[in-house]
């Protein structure tokens, strides 16, 4: 059965029994994901299954990152699902389902996934560049009976950040791109319902608080290592909408406005 102590933490039941974990395990090293994965043709049909009982299979994403389902599917938001399984009651069942929506994995259930994907993320530096592009400006006309939008094209400058030191345009500002990470735990309210608390940010997978057992799949930011209220969102270069153009045009357009 589910366990949760005074807090109304969740402590782990059966879902993680020995049993399941060896049969996970017994998979990865048999090489039978990869034999799986390939069986999947990526629409979510019902795979044969003889299991009697209320159970629930492991479903893995791309970086082999999974939990514990109770669907018969072949895929579902991205899992894909293995042979193994365990047995779950009501309870268990609920507790998956809140797990399933809210899109957690259990952080033991999942050390060696993690760990590579966390074994490359390393602090790096990135350097600020110019580029210049052409911003349209509305322009509206009449004849008299009808009104028309035309556009004139501004050249402007804009800015990007680049892990390129020897790009073009350089404007001499660095920074630090730091990775921290984020842990769930999954309380159990006076009411009888799943809630979700986030963790605060910390440097690595191993300094989430106890209790915070659970990642999503996207369980990290990419934050300025010197202000970490920043957080990095974004791509190298000007939005795609942007027209660019040369260094040259732009100080052409520069000098004939003057």
């Amino acid at each position: 059965m589910l366990i949760f102590d005074s807090n109304h933490n969740f402590i782990d039941g059966n879902l993680n029994e020995k049993k399941g974990k060896k049969q996970f395990k017994n998979i990865i090293i048999g090489g039978l994901i990869i034999t799986n994965l390939l069986s999947f043709s990526g629409c979510a049909k019902n795979v044969p299954c003889d299991v009697q009982g209320n159970h629930a299979h492991y479903y893995i994403n791309d970086d082999y990152i999974g939990r514990y389902v109770v669907s018969e599917k072949s895929s579902l938001s991205g899992l894909n699902r293995l042979d193994n399984y365990i047995f779950v009651n009501e309870e268990e069942e609920s507790l998956l389902e809140f797990i399933n929506k809210k899109d957690l994995f259990k952080i033991d259930d999942n050390k060696n996934s993690i760990d590579n994907i966390t074994d490359n993320q390393t602090d790096y530096k990135e350097y600020r560049y110019s580029y210049y592009y052409l911003m349209p400006m509305p322009i509206t006309y009449t004849d008299g009976k009808n009104n028309y939008i035309t556009y004139n094209y501004i050249p402007m400058i804009g800015y990007s950040w680049t892990s390129n030191p020897n790009r073009g345009n350089l404007t001499g500002e660095e920074r630090v791109c730091h990775y921290v990470y984020y842990g769930y735990k999954v309380i159990k309210n006076d009411k009888g319902v799943y809630e979700l608390e986030k963790s605060e940010p910390v440097d690595s997978i191993a300094e989430i608080p106890e209790g915070y057992d659970y990642i999503k799949e996207k369980f990290y930011d990419i934050v300025n290592l010197y202000n970490r209220d920043e957080i990095l969102d974004y791509e190298d270069g000007p939005e795609e909408e942007k027209e660019i153009i040369s260094e040259d045009e732009y100080n052409q357009s520069q000098s004939k406005s003057r």
